[in-house]
Order: C-alpha cells, then sequence, then structure tokens
C-alpha cells in the first residue's frame, strides 16, 4: 500500500487567476518571437510585405498599424481579410498583404520564397525553453 500526498489548488483563487495571465504571456512572447524571425525572412522589395506583419490575439490586434506602415510602403497594395476570432491562448502572427501567401508559397511564374513557416519551425523548435523562461520570470 503506497502512501502520497494529494494536493489540489483548483479552489485557490489566486492561482485561478495566474493560469490565464501566464497562458496570456506565453502565447504573446512566442507570437512575438515568431514575428520577429518572420519578418527578419521577409523577401524585400517595396517593403509593403514586410511591414505587413502582425501580431493578433483574442484581447489586441496590431492589425491596423501594421496595415498604415505597409500602406506608407505601397499605397496600392490591397489588403488580405482579417482572420477569424482567436480563443484565449491562441495568437495569430500573420501579413496583411493579400500577395503574402504568394510570396509564401509561389505561383507558376514565381518561386516560393518562404518566411513565415520557417520562421514558426525555428521558434517551436525552442517554445518549451522559452516558454519556461517566461514561466520563472512571471513567478518571480
Amino acid at each position: 500500500m503506497s502512501k502520497y500526498a494529494k494536493l489540489d489548488v483548483s479552489g485557490l483563487k489566486l492561482v485561478q487567476s495566474l493560469v490565464p495571465k501566464l497562458q496570456d504571456r506565453i502565447t504573446r512572447v512566442l507570437g512575438t518571437e515568431i514575428l520577429a524571425e518572420a519578418m527578419s525572412n521577409t523577401p524585400v522589395d517595396t517593403g509593403a510585405l514586410k511591414n505587413s506583419g502582425y501580431l493578433e490575439t483574442n484581447r489586441d490586434t496590431q492589425r491596423n498599424a501594421a496595415i498604415a506602415e505597409a500602406m506608407g510602403k505601397n499605397p496600392f497594395a490591397i489588403v488580405a481579410d482579417a482572420g477569424s476570432e482567436l480563443e484565449p491562448g491562441q495568437a495569430r502572427v500573420a501579413f496583411a498583404m493579400e500577395y503574402a501567401a504568394h510570396v509564401e508559397f509561389g505561383t507558376e511564374i514565381s518561386p516560393a520564397q518562404p518566411f513565415l513557416i520557417p520562421a514558426t519551425e525555428t521558434i517551436k523548435a525552442e517554445a518549451e525553453e522559452i516558454a519556461a523562461k517566461v514561466a520563472a520570470d512571471f513567478i518571480k
């Protein structure tokens, strides 16, 4: 017969209030890292595509600011539709220029110049380490 102690913190209001905040912070940090990596790899012609990158969560978005900056580089660029609503713990790293997918995946005429998927894969490989650091800093 084993002896053990069972700990249930689900009733502690402090823990319940911190978990969503920590989840939100980790989501934002990972999204910011992916965005920075993607923007550093984005091919540049006018700069509109690179400047149209943004991070969006269920709480806020940088979309409008990114669009304004991108349109300053290329006022004739077409803006892509925004995505669907996000749930807590989700983030969207996106590029608002309509042609972003054409650059990422290529077309019949131009070859793919991936920038977002490689950035996501790079940060995904580091995600646990980044999340652990964010959690440690959060608890301090």
